[in-house]
């Protein structure tokens, strides 16, 4: 939770893009909201194999989070990909247009994903 809340308070007091501190913000805070990830992956699979849990519990919980955390995995590399896709294809991006058609598929399909991701935490708390 510190690392969140760090994270946010970096990202209000971050420096303007033409500031000469800014590329060694922006590392900082990319270490800062990576280091952030990781840690609540290792702290969510050491809850689930703490024995506190009934063993059915534990191993639904175990298996979700494991393929929760291989969609992170792969959503992290294709978003990496689309990034150095779509700055190497546009030296010069368009002013008037936010989004290419692959990055609204990809959050289109990320926010399927996350959706999706609920059903089975339901199926958590109703059924066990």
């Amino acid at each position: 939770m510190a690392c969140v809340c760090l994270q946010l308070i970096g990202g209000l007091l971050r420096p303007s893009p033409e500031s000469r501190v800014r590329p060694v913000f922006n590392y900082l805070h990319w270490g800062l909201g990576k280091s952030a990830q990781i840690l609540a992956a290792v702290t969510s699979v050491i809850i689930f194999n703490t024995g506190y849990l009934p063993k059915v519990q534990e191993e639904f919980g175990t298996s979700i989070l494991c393929f929760w955390i291989g969609v992170q995995v792969l959503w992290e590399v294709l978003f990496e990909v689309t990034k150095c896709h779509t700055s190497k294809k546009a030296d010069k991006p368009d002013p008037t247009s936010s989004r290419t058609g692959v990055q609204t598929v990809m959050l289109w399909c990320f926010i399927s994903t996350m959706v999706l991701m609920l059903i089975p935490a339901y199926m958590t708390i109703f059924f066990f």
